[in-house]
Order: structure tokens, then sequence, then C-alpha cells
């Protein structure tokens, strides 16, 4: 099997796809700017903000001149969702080149680090195959088992646990 490479990230590449959409918002909300300078103001905010909320977004674009609306918080409501969705759109082209299976079942125990905790210890409740991803209960959570997860990238699964 041929080396995986490494998991995509948020990069230029989709900042730059994501401001194309985020430029036309701001062009209805700017109408002197042409399209092309509202692309190039969302690539400066969005290389730093792009998984910020509308309002942090509109304050960002206030700063650059545009009208920090209401309208345009909710406008750009939708913005960090929209980078959610490129960078997984990313990475199911990411799984399909490297031909990545998951090899862990639902049910498994396993190590793992999430945020800040190392060598979290939890249980595998679901697969997400398109990205190479499990969903991971862990007792950290706090909540029952069923009603939330964690989300491993299957890279960071560090081992294996026996059950007992």
């Amino acid at each position: 099997m041929s080396k995986i490479t490494q998991r995509p990230i948020f990069d230029e590449k989709m900042i730059n796809e994501l401001a194309k959409s985020v430029g036309e918002i701001l062009k209805n909300h700017h109408q002197y700017n042409s399209l092309e300078d509202c692309i190039e103001d969302a690539k400066d905010v969005l290389e730093w903000n792009w998984n910020e909320d509308g309002f942090k977004l509109a304050k960002e674009f206030d700063d650059k001149g545009y009208n920090g609306s209401a309208q345009l918080v909710d406008d750009l409501d939708c913005v960090s969702s929209d980078a959610s969705d490129i960078l997984k759109e990313a990475e199911k082209r990411w799984v399909k080149e490297n031909n990545i299976k998951l090899e862990l079942e639902i049910g498994a125990q396993i190590v793992f680090d999430v945020y800040k905790k190392n060598n979290e210890s939890g249980e595998i409740v679901k697969l997400y195959p398109e990205t190479a991803q499990y969903g991971v209960w862990a007792e950290s959570l706090k909540s029952p088992k069923g009603t939330s997860h964690y989300i491993i990238n299957f890279e960071k699964v560090k081992s294996t646990t026996k059950t007992t």
C-alpha cells in the first residue's frame, strides 16, 4: 500500500472558493464596490476568520467599510457551515484518492487524542467512512451514550483496548 497523503486542512484554495460566495453576499450589501473587490475583501477577512459566525464576520467587514447591518449578519451566518462543507468535500476526495477504509467497527474501545485531551478512552458508536472518521463516545462528554460523540479522524486513533 502506498503512503497516505496528509488529510486536507482548510487552505488558501478553499478560502478562495469560499470568498466567491461571500463576495456575492458583500456585493448585495455594498453597491459601490465591484464583485472582484468584494471577493478580495472576503479573502482578506476569511484568511483568519473562515470559521466565525455572522456577527464576528460582519464586524470584520464593517472595519473594511461594509455596513454591518443585522441583515449582513444573517447573510453571513452560513459562512462557517459553507466552509465546513468545502472541507468535507475535500476530505471525501482525499479518502477516495487514497482508498482509505475504516478498519475498526462500532463497539471497539479505543484510545485517542481530542482537543486538549490526550489518551482519552472511548467507544466507537458511529462510522463516517466517507471522511474516514469515527464517532466516539467517552465519559468525558458527560452525556449518556447515544446522545453525543466526538468525531475522530481515523489517523488520531492511538490504539485499541481490550474489552472484558
